[in-house]
């Protein structure tokens, strides 16, 4: 019957496969073994003759075809069910395998075939596995959270209580008490708390209590939005040159520059500035719907094709764009063996110190290794004199010196170890910053025709 219900749910639900299902089988299968294997045992014991009967002969017939029934039942449920065909439209090209895959092929990852290997590279299936590991981390954080809470909350009962008696109760009392409120005091820090936002953004500036004005360093002024728009101060004057500034509006997201515009007939600016931040505004709202980027200033406007310099129309020749451009690149992945380079990269960022110190640990810890065995073999053959084997003076010296050459290799294999961590820390900063300065000092271009996604990778 569970079964039966499992089944017409996730078949209602459109899921061509089932964990639950799967798990189901598979707990039963592996049950009626073991009494498909006591059942077997009792057939062909010595003493049958003494247990055997018609309702033996069958038990054991029923259980002889019922266990192969359900070994196929859960051989099935292995594999995927046909899914559910709802539209009549042609199914993309590029779908994710994942969705036609059994729930056993999910939880080894097998579906990751060598097309997906492919077409793919091992940057992009990381990023597609993490994104599952990611989901059972948490699962399983949320889980350990389920039962470890109350564990320890009835281990430390327990140990209080045999250390106090009854006056942990009152604990628990004062406990039962003092949560309810911590809570409540939680949740009104967080609500007075103070926040401070350091942005360029104007949008955000009627959204909040206090803005304050900073120029090389030091405050220049202080007040509320409203406050600062009704007296002249430094915040006008960082309004009208920022408006005046060539080429610095068209990176301005539209909902600044239209505020702009308010700010700027407010502040008493000119009415040329006005003029150029509504305009500039309704030209950054052109350039977000047909996806180009423009740059305006002050003595330069570029609207319908046509570009005015000094109060002059000026025609311009715009470029038609190129059939079947693309924007990026396919994205090549290196074959073969790691270049010498890259290694001496690496030694490099380590530091030669440790790396030599590394190097020297390791092979002075594999010489002791090999001393200690090769004193063995000399302590074993002393076995073969009755005079040194019975020596207390011989046995002392050659323990003695076994245990030096133990200790000695652990000193030096712990030095090894220490000195490749720390190595290996450093050298990941050193490659970490010198890779972060790379991309963040990459032009505008750069960014514009790699994906963010290639760029993590």
């Amino acid at each position: 019957v569970l079964a039966s219900v499992l089944l017409t749910t996730a078949r209602r639900c459109g899921v061509c496969t089932s964990g639950p299902l799967f798990m189901f089988w598979f707990l039963m299968s592996l049950a009626y073994l073991v009494r498909y294997r006591s059942v077997l045992l009792e057939v062909f014991s010595e003493d049958r003759g003494s247990i055997w009967d018609d309702q033996m002969e069958w038990r054991f017939a029923t259980i002889v075809i019922y266990c192969p029934v359900l070994m196929a039942q859960f051989l099935l449920s292995c594999l995927a069910d046909t899914r559910k065909t709802t539209s009549t439209k042609i199914a993309p090209e590029n779908h994710c395998p994942e969705r036609n895959a059994s729930f056993l092929s999910k939880l080894f990852f097998s579906w990751f075939n060598s097309v997906a290997r492919g077409l793919y590279t091992t940057g992009e299936i990381v990023n597609l596995m993490s994104v599952d590991i990611q989901k059972v981390m948490d699962y399983i954080e949320i889980f350990n959270l389920l039962w470890v809470t109350p564990l320890l909350i009835c281990v430390s009962i327990w140990l209080l209580w045999g250390q106090l008696g009854i006056a942990t109760l009152g604990g628990i009392v004062v406990m039962l008490i003092l949560l309810p409120i911590n809570g409540v005091v939680t949740a009104n820090v967080k609500k007075y708390q103070t926040r401070v936002l350091v942005t360029h953004r104007l949008s955000v500036l009627p959204q909040v209590d206090k803005v304050v004005v900073l120029h090389d360093g030091k405050i220049t002024d202080m007040g509320t939005y409203e406050e600062l728009l009704t007296r002249s101060g430094a915040f006008s004057d960082f309004l009208e040159q920022f408006l005046q500034e060539d080429e610095v509006i068209g990176g301005v997201p539209c909902e600044d520059m239209q505020l702009l515009g308010k700010i700027a007939s407010r502040v008493g600016a000119s009415k040329e500035l006005v003029r150029l931040s509504g305009h500039d505004g309704d030209s950054a709202s052109d350039t977000e719907r047909g996806g180009r980027r423009h740059h305006i200033s002050s003595k330069r406007s570029t609207r319908d094709g046509s570009v005015t310099v000094g109060g002059k129309p000026v025609k311009t020749m715009e470029t038609p764009p190129t059939a079947g451009a693309k924007l990026t690149g396919q994205e090549s992945s290196q074959v073969g063996s790691v270049k010498w380079w890259v290694y001496l990269a690496y030694i490099k960022a380590m530091g030669k110190k440790l790396t030599a110190l590394m190097l020297v640990s390791y092979v002075f810890s594999h010489t002791f290794n090999i001393m200690t065995s090769y004193w063995l073999s000399l302590w074993s053959n002393d076995a073969l004199e009755p005079e040194l084997a019975t020596d207390p003076v011989q046995r002392n010296f050659r323990l003695g010196m076994y245990a030096m050459y133990g200790l000695t290799e652990t000193v030096f294999i712990l030095v090894g170890t220490i000195s490749l961590n720390l190595a290996a820390i450093q050298g990941s900063k050193i490659l970490h910053a010198d890779m972060l300065q790379r991309v963040l000092r990459s032009p505008m271009s750069f960014f514009d025709t790699t994906p963010m996604g290639r760029i993590l990778n």
